[in-house]
């Protein structure tokens, strides 16, 4: 199911940073492949997910904070990103 899904999707995450900290290259390539199927899965599970767990009146609506929240992330990141750097 979608929770199974996104447990699965989730764990390819820890698995990459994972091989950041040992910084070697073979084991970094390998996780940049696990992430992006994980990110696959865990993307589709969420969409399962919110489909499942929203009625068709507000189904709309909580697809939309969702993506709202996504971007925003997008954007807080980057400005973190730009104060720690420059």
């Amino acid at each position: 199911g979608p929770r199974v899904a996104m447990r699965i999707g989730a764990a390819a995450y820890v698995v990459y940073l994972a091989a950041l900290v040992s910084l070697r290259t073979e084991l970094i390539i390998a996780a940049t492949v696990a992430i992006g199927v994980g990110a696959g899965l865990l993307w589709t599970a969420q969409g399962v997910f919110l489909t499942q767990n929203s009625s068709p009146a507000n189904r709309g609506r909580n697809g939309g904070l969702l993506w709202a929240l996504v971007m925003s992330s997008a954007v807080w990141g980057n400005l973190i990103a730009y104060v720690v750097l420059t």
